[in-house]
């Protein structure tokens, strides 16, 4: 199991690679491989998408734990208390759980593949960090957790 000092540092880890992320997106759509009024923000939408994975995986277990809040809060500069996120989760969790979701984000991943196959890399590696932060964070990783990791990382290819 990860002790708080190592997912300390893979939350720094994820923020500079993610601030890093989010510049290669602004970069992608100023020298014009993406359109930004057709097609919206790169970095919003693979920032949200990024965000609603760490919502589910929070929810994994059935519990929202008070850590899971404040890496959620510290990943994407947030600042929700337990029960405001558990009422953002059950507001979308119909969009959050199942097929739907599985394919939306194979989609968005295979999308972003054919728009920067370096910036589905870093995606895939800011995926792992986000990953290992949050299923970490409240001290136990049960079985719901990994497994919903594994089918994360499976969608990725």
């Amino acid at each position: 199991m990860t002790n708080i000092n190592d997912i300390d540092d893979l939350t720094l880890n994820f923020k500079m690679k993610y601030e890093r992320f989010k510049k290669q997106c602004d970069i992608v759509q100023r020298v014009g491989m993406l359109d930004k009024c057709g097609d919206g923000s790169l970095k919003g939408f693979y920032g949200y998408d990024l965000a609603t994975v760490a919502l589910r995986l929070i929810a994994a277990d059935g519990v929202i734990n008070i850590n899971e809040v404040r890496y959620y809060n510290q990943l994407f500069d947030f600042d929700y208390t337990s029960q405001e996120l558990l009422e953002l989760y059950r507001g979308c969790s119909d969009m959050l759980l199942g097929d739907y979701f599985e394919s939306d984000f194979s989609d968005a991943f295979t999308r972003l593949r054919g728009i920067s196959p370096s910036l589905a890399i870093d995606y895939k590696e800011l995926l792992g960090y986000l990953c290992e932060i949050i299923i970490s964070s409240d001290g136990e990783v049960t079985d719901d957790e990994v497994e919903e990791v594994e089918t994360l990382k499976s969608l990725c290819r």
